[in-house]
């Protein structure tokens, strides 16, 4: 139970000084006894004039604290300190191909909040409150609410500016050992510590800057967090998440400022923080998502092998062939040019931005697609909002209105992506809406089962919309828009027709979570890079995880190659055993598709992907459950250490690895020509999990790893083929128990999954799993089979190390080692037992 009041009491002179500005928590030395003897249940209250908002669970345990010093004036020139302060200010935007060069004017001093002030001097509520600066002006109303319960505390904080004051600043000091994990996908760090974060929906560039300053190509290479997907969420090590509610530009300082703050800039005159407290980072990851929405789960095929097609009918039929011929388990292919393509030259192949299809390259697509559903494939293709001069929709587009338009009301045009003019389809307008959905219907119609729902950054500000809403508000919430037009229209297909769809996106704001079904890093380098190669899609994975979006791939081999190398062998064999432990697997042809390294290059890369394509399909069972818990919970597929471990410090920091799900440790070799690295483990005793070939009998373990305490690093080795994957003791891994072709079931509709698994064991501690089958076990006496063995009481041996059983039951092995395996979400088939 919560405890709240929010009321003027008296104190003594300093007595207030000492305290906190903005509190959740009484600080030490600041009880409360000076202006209530009786009440002695930690409360929200307002002490003196000074501002002070105290938060406390019942009982008087604190839920967590923000230390610092009061707020109050800032100097001119300087960045406001902890607590509340508001200015205002003006911005340009200028955009060139989806990048934004932002310089804003300020045109008034910060202005510090120096107390709350209630409406009159009888007690008030927390929903009508103003705030004072040192002049005793009112610069901003506000109300705070208050939930949760013990430790786990949720505070919502609701600002706005009075006058002309446009920008609001609030923050809290940093802890010497805090870290900030979040920021959506932010491409060079996981914890966000040490810097000033620009949130702004931008392209991400073409490689990219190590720091945030605009240099002379700005309009091409990126900055350091530029990206298509920021996110104003944060998850602080000290014991809380962060959301500021907005859709404006928004500046996040981490400790990058001489007085060590945390501080959240809005050029806005409206301030919404929500605040989640508590002890466990995964119960605050919880509530956190539970508030932002959570995406519905994905279709089982999202869970397999997405292969890359294109060049027409013929080859999309060919490449369907090849890949059952080579018995390598895909469940969907996505052809990017079904509405035409061009010039494989210098600039690699060009999609048309046609919006219909090509009839030329795709004579019959109706067809097509229902010969590869036929195969057991998902037929996926490509949308965009772009409204480009050269394509078959322009002309009607603008005609009746469609575009987002000029202060004048003619068609707001710019250089678009292919060096043509171009515009947008206004999302604000019901009948643009409505105009665009009737054309993406037509794609179902003719056998799409979903669609890469492209770009949605290059929104300018200065454009009018149809809603009248201010462009600097419209350009982030773009996304969100185009998602929920896409959101409904496969929903409400699939209340028709039963059938399994999904988009994949790469551009996403606030409110997106709920509303998208999968999201990938975007258009990265064919190359090694930080911040924009193959490493770069690590850290955005893990923040993006914590932002709200468990369901997240990246483009195999990268996209493009403008400014480097195009896809060598040994970068692209890297990157298929990175996918493969990724949530989503996909492929990509890049923008030089006939000369960067695929599947098809030689048979040993056919062999390659077969194998780890096999790995991914067959952790089916792993990563459904997986998938399950992130739609009850909101914890995160991919998802850092700190999530399991939260006192160890790695698994706040690290870039190069991460959880995929709750049991596996990914550690993927991210430099080139390496054969080695290190890879950091919390203390106790881990296995290294290896896999072979498929249909051939799992290789050995490896080594086991005993990690003492403060000891996390180990060293890998992996070859080129090959990837470090662990797993702590007492695991038990769940995974098909035999080679499948598809996820995507007959008619497009759901896939029967049979109960028939293989469950993998290793010894060390008690291991438990619960999903589509349920499996607990003891682990002493399981150390390895012996002599011993019953299932169901009946006597049994293992046959080459392996144990095969039916049904539900259970297995004794010895005098007390014993596994209950029993039906959880399938009832239980066949399953195939080995110990590692």
């Amino acid at each position: 139970m919560i405890l709240v009041s929010f009321r003027r009491v008296s104190a003594p002179a300093g007595y207030v000084a000492a305290c906190m500005l903005f509190s959740l928590v009484l600080a030490p030395g600041c009880s409360d006894k000076a202006g209530d003897e009786d009440d002695k249940s930690p409360a929200t209250r307002v002490l003196a004039d000074e501002a002070r908002v105290v938060l406390a669970g019942g009982g008087g345990g604190p839920a967590h604290a923000f230390d610092g010093l009061p707020g109050g004036d800032v100097p001119a020139g300087e960045t406001p300190g902890v607590g509340f302060a508001l200015r205002q200010a003006s911005a340009e935007f200028q955009m060139v191909f989806g990048q934004f060069k932002i310089e804003e004017t300020p045109t008034s001093d910060w202005r510090g909040v120096h107390s709350f002030i209630g409406v009159d001097d009888k007690p008030f509520s927390l929903s009508d409150f103003q705030m004072v600066d040192g002049s005793g002006a009112v610069v901003a109303r506000g109300k705070v609410v208050i939930g949760g319960a013990g430790d786990a505390v949720d505070l919502a904080i609701d600002l706005t500016a009075t006058g002309d004051l446009n920008r609001i600043s609030a923050a809290f000091a940093c802890r010497p050992d805090e870290h900030f994990l979040g920021l959506g996908g932010q491409s060079w760090d996981v914890d966000h510590r040490g810097w000033t974060v620009p949130l702004w929906v931008t392209e991400d560039g073409l490689g990219k800057y190590a720091d945030d300053d605009y240099h002379d190509d700005w309009p091409f290479k990126g900055s350091r967090h530029d990206t298509h997907t920021p996110m104003p969420v944060l998850l602080s090590s000290a014991g809380y998440g962060l959301v500021v509610e907005t859709d404006a530009y928004v500046k996040v300082s981490l400790c990058d400022e001489a007085d060590e703050k945390a501080r959240v800039e809005v050029w806005d005159r409206h301030l919404r923080l929500r605040l989640f407290t508590g002890k466990d980072p995964t119960a605050i990851v919880e509530r956190m998502t539970a508030w932002l929405g959570r995406p519905k789960m994905p279709p089982p095929f999202a869970f397999g092998l997405w292969i890359d097609a294109m060049y027409g009918p013929e080859n999309v039929l060919r490449v369907a062939k090849k890949l059952r011929d080579s018995k390598i388990p895909t469940s969907a292919l996505w052809t990017e040019d079904w509405r035409g393509g061009y010039a494989e030259g210098s600039g690699g192949y060009t999609l048309e931005e046609n919006w219909n299809v090509d009839p030329t390259l795709y004579p019959d697509l109706p067809g097509l697609s229902a010969k590869l559903r036929g195969m057991g494939f998902k037929f996926l293709t490509y949308n965009n909002t772009f409204l480009s001069s050269s394509a078959d929709i322009f002309d009607e587009a603008l005609a009746k209105g469609h575009s987002i338009k000029k202060a004048d009301g003619s068609p707001y045009k710019f250089q678009g992506h292919k060096f043509e003019l171009a515009s947008l389809l206004d999302l604000t307008s019901p009948a643009a809406r409505g105009w665009a959905r009737a054309i993406y219907e037509e794609g179902i119609n003719k056998g799409s089962d979903g669609w890469m729902a492209d770009f949605c950054e290059w929104t300018p500000t200065d454009a009018l919309f149809a809603s009248g809403a201010d462009g600097r508000l419209v350009h982030n919430a773009y996304p969100r828009m185009y998602h929920r037009l896409n959101r409904e229209l496969l929903d409400d297909r699939f209340a028709k027709d039963g059938i399994e769809r999904l988009t994949f996106v790469r551009s996403a704001w606030l409110g997106s979570q709920p509303l998208v079904d999968v999201v990938w890093a975007g258009d990265q380098q064919t190359d090694w890079s930080l911040g924009d190669g193959m490493p770069s899609v690590i850290p955005m994975g893990i923040g993006l995880g914590i932002s709200g979006f468990p369901w997240y791939g990246h483009d195999i081999g990268g996209y493009f190659s403008g400014f480097t190398k195009t896809t060598t062998q040994e970068l692209w064999y890297r990157w298929v055993t990175l996918g493969a432990l990724s949530p989503v697997m996909r492929t990509h042809h890049g923008k030089s598709a006939k000369k960067n390294w695929n599947w098809e290059s030689d048979a040993g890369s056919t062999a390659h992907m077969r194998r780890w394509a096999s790995f991914h399909t067959r952790l089916f069972p792993y990563l459904w459950q997986m998938a399950r818990v992130a739609r009850a919970h909101g914890t995160p597929i991919m998802r850092p250490l700190a999530l399991g471990w939260p006192d160890f410090e790695p698994g706040w920091t690290a870039t190069d690895q991460y959880m995929l799900g709750d049991r596996l440790v990914v550690a993927p070799i991210i430099e080139e020509g390496a054969t080695k690295r290190q890879v950091r483990l919390p203390a106790g005793r881990w296995y290294r999990l290896r896999w072979g070939e498929p249909g051939k009998p799992p290789p050995a373990t490896g080594d086991v790893i005993e990690v003492a305490v403060g000891d996390g690093a180990v060293q890998a080795e992996a070859a080129v083929d090959d990837i470090a994957m662990y797993v702590p003791a007492g695991t038990v891994l769940p995974l098909m128990r035999d080679e499948i072709t598809t996820l995507a079931g007959a008619d497009g509709k759901a896939p029967k999954i049979s109960g028939d698994r293989e469950l993998w064991l290793w010894p060390g501690g008690d291991g438990a799993w619960k999903g589509d089958i349920d499996v607990t076990w003891k682990a002493n006496g399981l150390a390895a089979w012996g002599a011993k063995i019953r299932w169901n009481d009946v006597p049994m041996s293992a046959v080459d190390g392996v144990l095969e059983v039916s049904g539900a039951g259970t297995l004794k092995v010895g005098e007390s080692g014993t596994l209950t395996i029993a039906s959880g979400q399938h009832t239980v088939g066949k399953v195939r037992i080995r110990l590692r």
